[in-house]
């Protein structure tokens, strides 16, 4: 069967929710599923279309509360349906194309912005194709995730599940399975963090804080590292040693190997062993994205969230605080303070350690494949 993945790279969870899928499906059923993913936007639409996600990321990022307003109002002052119905004959070629050169019999969606068109085009092209969701969005999804022809809809937890009903996605077809991760979470190698810490060359008897920029390097992250070096300076918390993942952003990552490359503060750029450096670490301090909120469940890693973006991540916070698996502080001087606090009491941060391996969903890729062979294989 061949499986065609319609992704988007708006944001990193999309992404990494494609490469968790395509991973699954080769481990579990080697030599049986071809798995293609393609960027819909970035490879199969005009412009300006392609600018989607170049431009979530600024709007998100720099104008928070107007993406807010969309979120809230996309799919009520105008609907999917009629967004469908208008872009119809300008997308229609490029779907055409699509459809032509992959030549899918299943089709898997990790972007919530594609349903009403991809429908639309299959209705009028007589084309009979199963169609699957996987949402990443853990409480809070858009309604544009959903749509009532969805062959079988898998959501991360039971309120985006109530969520998929509210959109009409039959019960029957709503599947509550966790939030796909990448197989190097999944089947991380057994090491004590020391293990991991010598791995990377970091020190191995001190408490390593992990602070994640995501894949573009956004945030408060520079106060941050300002405010945690001059903190242990003055002996107002633990000694400690930090690793900065910067992201895309290579401005920031020359800013702070500049500023603290001599304080025990390891700055890096985009890296592709993050299972490493969570494996390493004994707390992290990150933006509530999805994506490395359940990575660092799956490797029982104790976390900080410092923001969220409006709308689809607003409720991030309080899953991690429910689960008791970190807490959320949204300002670098309330970050240090609740560090102190955590590297002063290490059976409070094993207690956050175990709660984190508690909520992790580690086998939720293998169940959405064996869910997808089942049905549709």
């Amino acid at each position: 069967m061949r499986i065609l993945i319609l992704m988007s790279d708006i944001g990193g969870g999309h992404r990494s929710c494609t490469l968790a899928l395509q991973q699954e499906f080769a481990h579990w059923f080697p030599g049986v599923h071809e798995v293609f993913s393609v960027d819909v936007f970035k490879q199969f639409a005009p412009w300006p279309l392609n600018y989607v996600p170049p431009a979530y990321k600024y709007i998100a990022n720099r104008l928070p509360g107007f993406w807010q307003w969309v979120f809230s109002n996309y799919g009520s002052l105008i609907t999917e349906e009629q967004m469908a119905t208008w872009l119809a004959g300008y997308l229609e070629p490029y779907f055409e194309l699509l459809f032509d050169r992959m030549r899918p019999d299943l089709l898997v969606t990790v972007n919530p912005l594609l349903h009403p068109t991809v429908f639309r085009h299959l209705r009028a092209t007589g084309r009979n194709l199963p169609v699957v969701s996987v949402v990443s969005d853990l409480v809070t999804p858009h309604g544009s995730w959903f749509h009532s022809e969805l062959d079988l809809c898998c959501v991360p937890t039971v309120q985006a599940a109530v969520a998929a009903r509210r959109y009409r996605v039959s019960e029957r077809n709503v599947r509550v399975y966790g939030l796909p991760v990448r197989r190097q979470f999944v089947d991380v190698e057994v090491r004590e963090r020391r293990a991991w810490k010598q791995l990377l060359d970091m020190e191995e008897q001190l408490p390593l804080v992990l602070i994640i920029g995501g894949g573009e390097g956004f945030g408060t992250i520079a106060a941050l590292v300002e405010q945690l070096v001059a903190s242990r300076r003055r002996k107002a918390m633990p000694d400690c040693q930090v690793a900065v993942i910067c992201g895309r952003n290579k401005a920031l990552a020359r800013r702070l190997s500049q500023s603290f490359g001599t304080e025990q503060v390891r700055v890096l750029g985009f890296v592709t062993d993050m299972h490493a450096w969570m494996a390493a670490s004994d707390c992290a301090v990150t933006k509530a994205g999805p994506g490395t909120i359940m990575e660092a469940a799956a490797m029982g890693l104790p976390v900080i969230l410092s923001g969220f973006v409006p709308g689809q991540e607003a409720e991030n916070p309080a899953f991690v605080i429910r689960h008791g698996m970190g807490t959320y502080a949204p300002s670098p001087a309330s970050q240090v303070s609740v560090l102190t606090e955590w590297l002063s009491d290490e059976r409070k941060l094993g207690r956050f350690s175990d709660a984190a391996r508690a909520t992790a969903c580690a086998r939720a890729g293998q169940s959405i494949v064996e869910e997808v062979d089942r049905l549709f294989g």
